[in-house]
Parts: C-alpha cells; sequence; structure tokens
C-alpha cells in the first residue's frame, strides 16, 4: 500500500498483480478501479471490466457495484441494464446502501420492464435505513411511491 499512497502506481501494480492473479478479492478491485479512472495506466474499461469481474465474482460488494455500472453505462461492454441490475442485487443483498440506491433507481426509472412494484421499493427504503449518502432522493422516491398507492 505505501507505493500506492505515494502515488507510485507502477511499483504498486507491480506488486498487488501477483496477488491479485492468485485471487486477491480486494487487490482485483483496487486494479479494477485504476484502469477504470486511468490511474497510473492507460484507461482501459475492458481491463477494469476484467479485474471487477474476478472480484465480483468472488463476493466482493465494492466491485459489483462498480460491474453493475459499467453495464448500467455501457463501458467496456454494450449497455446491459439486466446485468446491471444482477450485479446491483447480488451487493444490494450484502446490504450496501449504495446497491440498494442504484437498483432501487433503476427499478424507479423502469430500466429493462421493471416496475415500480416490489423491489425498487424495498431497496430504496433499505438504502434509506443504510445510511445512503442520498438520503434526499430517497425520501423523495418514498413520497412517489405514497402518492402512487394513494
Amino acid at each position: 500500500m505505501a507505493a500506492y499512497e505515494r502515488g507510485d502506481y507502477e511499483a504498486a501494480l507491480k506488486e498487488w498483480r501477483p496477488l491479485a492473479e492468485k485471487g486477491d478479492a480486494f487487490l482485483q478491485f483496487i486494479i479494477g478501479r485504476m484502469y477504470r479512472v486511468g490511474e497510473g495506466v492507460t484507461q482501459d474499461y475492458d481491463e477494469a471490466a476484467k479485474w471487477y469481474r474476478l472480484a465480483a465474482e468472488q463476493g466482493d460488494a465494492k466491485a459489483q457495484i462498480e460491474l453493475g455500472f459499467m453495464y448500467e453505462n455501457g463501458q467496456g461492454f454494450p449497455q446491459d441494464y439486466a446485468e446491471a441490475v444482477k450485479w446491483y442485487r447480488k451487493a444490494a443483498e450484502q446490504d450496501v446502501a449504495r446497491a440498494q440506491h442504484n437498483l432501487g433507481l433503476m427499478y424507479g426509472n423502469g430500466a429493462c420492464g421493471l416496475s415500480w412494484e416490489g423491489s425498487g421499493r424495498n431497496y430504496h427504503g433499505s438504502a434509506n435505513t443504510f445510511g445512503s449518502p442520498n438520503n434526499d432522493i430517497c425520501v423523495y422516491m418514498r413520497l412517489i411511491y405514497s402518492t402512487l398507492e394513494s
């Protein structure tokens, strides 16, 4: 971590890649992030997706959220709302507020034919309970839901 913290991303990547290749999910996530934002490497969504997927398949919630975001926005592969929902849901089921919020928005927006009823409402409620950084949005969405139900 010292190399990364001092901004020597090349040395950090050289140190971390072998560990990530052996299955370290945290380092797979970090390497994925480096490639997604171009931190010390050339930005490469395909490479980011590869590393995020390795971590996400091991249950790393942050990687699942990032993979969901990439699918939702067509970064590294064609936009695919069903895949985005799949990965957001995996993280949301681990009680991660950001994933619950994103999933709730996808339900609220009717992404890939999802309805307002059911999970979207539940995930927004959970996100608010778990301290989502967008609590005002969650409150607003609850108002919309209650208006629709009246």
